[in-house]
């Protein structure tokens, strides 16, 4: 089938810059959390550079405060990563809510329970045969 004028592999989209980008993204935020207290890393989830502003992004207000205090290393920290950086800002992430509480199986209806049943009596394993009938028995009538 002969390509469109304007279809490229999506490897020359991306090229090496973008890899280059995010080992250097990724050296920053090694960087960052290395410069910061142990206590204080954990709650650095991102950091983004925009122009010459180091956006740290932190799980709570308290947390934003205490890495704002640390500034001066953070800004050293970035620099030795190879980002020119003047100013920080702190982001506060939105709270992630807890999953929901994991729901009750359905029993099976009454097809369901039939074609358990149905399925039991065509099988030969005596262990399976035991599994579907103890499924169906669970069933609704």
């Amino acid at each position: 089938m002969p390509r469109e004028p304007h279809a490229r592999p999506v490897a020359g989209l991306l090229g090496q810059g973008l890899a280059a980008r995010a080992r250097a993204f990724a050296r920053l935020a090694a960087a960052l959390r290395a410069a910061l207290p142990p206590d204080l890393a954990p709650h650095c989830h991102a950091a983004a550079v925009r122009g010459d502003e180091l956006v740290v992004f932190v799980d709570g207000a308290a947390w934003a405060t205490a890495v704002r205090f640390h500034g001066a290393r953070l800004r050293a920290a970035a620099a030795g990563a190879g980002f020119a950086v003047r100013r920080l800002r702190t982001r506060v992430l939105a709270p992630t809510p807890p999953p929901p509480p994991p729901r009750a199986p359905r029993p099976p209806g009454p097809e369901g329970t039939a074609a358990l049943r149905a399925a039991a009596a065509g099988t030969d394993a005596p262990r399976l045969r035991e599994a579907l009938l103890r499924l169906a028995a669970r069933g609704r009538r």
